[in-house]
C-alpha cells in the first residue's frame, strides 16, 4: 500500500507542528557523503533528484533537490519549467531510497515551503501469477495534451471500445515510469495513468491538480488494466481493474476558485 498526497503538516520554518515546544528546528548537520544515481538504482545521472538532506528531529526530514528541465516529468519547451506533480513524489521516493541504504548526503537549509509529499510503505501485495490482459483492438491514444502530458510518449491511457480507458503507454519504456519494460506498473506510473484519465475525462489542465494519491493492492498491470473516474468533492477518485479484480484506488485533487 503506498500513498501520495499533499499535506500541511509542516509549517514556513519546516518544522512539524507536533514536534516537542516551539524551539526552534536544529540547524541540519552538514554530512559528506554524497548520494550517486547508481546507488540508488536509478538507470542515468539525470534522473537522481535528491542532493541532500538532513534530519530536523526524530520524525522529521529536510531534503534539498534539483529538477532539471530535461527530466523526463517536467516540461521540456523552452521557456519557463513547467514542473510534473510527480516530480515531488520521485523525489520523495529517492530520500526514502536514501535512507533505507543509509546514505544520507550532505545537508543544506531549504527555502520557501512550497508542496510536501508523504509515502506509506508495507508489505507487499500478493505477488503471486496474474494473467496479463489480452491486448483490446482499436485502441485510440488520446493527445498529450488532453491528459496533462508532455510529449506523446508520456501517454499512458488508451480509448477502448465502448469508451472505456485503459492503461496502454505510448512508449512502453518511459525512462522514468516504465524503465525496464516492466509487466507490472510502478506506483509513479498507477499515480500518473489516474492523473490522466481524471484530466481526460474532466476537460481540465495540468495546472488544476494540486494533490494525488495512490493505493496499490495488487498488480498493476502495464496494458490492459480498466480505469475509471468519478468526481468528488474537491476534485475526483480513480478505480483501477484488473483481471476483473480491484488493484489501485486513488484521488486526484483539482484546484477550483
Amino acid at each position: 500500500m503506498h500513498e501520495v498526497a499533499t499535506d500541511q503538516a509542516f509549517d514556513a520554518r519546516g518544522r512539524r507542528h507536533d514536534d516537542v515546544g516551539d524551539r526552534p528546528a536544529p540547524e541540519p548537520v552538514i554530512r559528506q557523503v554524497p548520494l550517486t544515481w547508481r546507488g540508488l538504482g536509478l538507470d542515468k545521472m539525470a534522473s537522481l533528484l535528491v542532493e541532500s538532506f538532513a534530519r530536523l528531529g526524530s520524525r522529521c526530514l529536510t531534503a534539498r533537490c534539483q529538477w532539471p528541465r530535461l527530466h523526463p516529468l517536467n516540461e521540456r519547451a523552452l521557456g519557463a519549467v513547467a514542473h510534473h506533480p510527480l516530480i515531488m513524489a520521485e523525489s520523495t521516493r529517492q530520500l526514502a531510497l536514501a535512507l533505507e541504504y543509509g546514505r544520507p548526503p550532505g545537508a543544506v537549509r531549504a527555502g520557501e515551503s512550497f508542496g510536501s509529499c508523504t509515502m506509506r510503505f508495507a508489505r507487499p501485495a500478493d505477488s503471486a501469477p496474474y494473467a496479463e490482459e489480452a491486448p483490446l483492438p482499436g485502441l485510440l491514444h488520446p493527445p498529450a495534451a488532453a491528459v496533462g502530458a508532455t510529449a506523446a510518449g508520456d501517454v499512458l491511457l488508451a480509448r477502448a471500445p465502448r469508451g472505456r480507458l485503459v492503461t496502454a503507454p505510448r512508449d512502453p519504456g518511459h525512462p522514468l515510469l516504465l524503465a525496464g519494460r516492466p509487466a507490472r506498473m510502478p506506483l509513479l506510473a498507477v499515480l500518473e495513468a489516474g492523473r490522466q484519465a481524471v484530466l481526460l475525462e474532466s476537460g481540465m489542465t495540468a495546472a488544476a491538480v494540486i494533490g494525488l494519491r495512490a493505493d496499490v493492492c495488487a498488480p498493476v498491470p502495464s496494458r490492459g488494466a480498466l480505469i475509471e473516474t468519478s468526481a468528488a468533492p474537491g476534485g475526483a477518485r480513480f478505480v483501477v481493474t484488473a483481471a476483473g479484480r480491484p488493484a489501485a484506488t486513488g484521488a486526484v485533487t483539482l484546484w477550483s476558485k
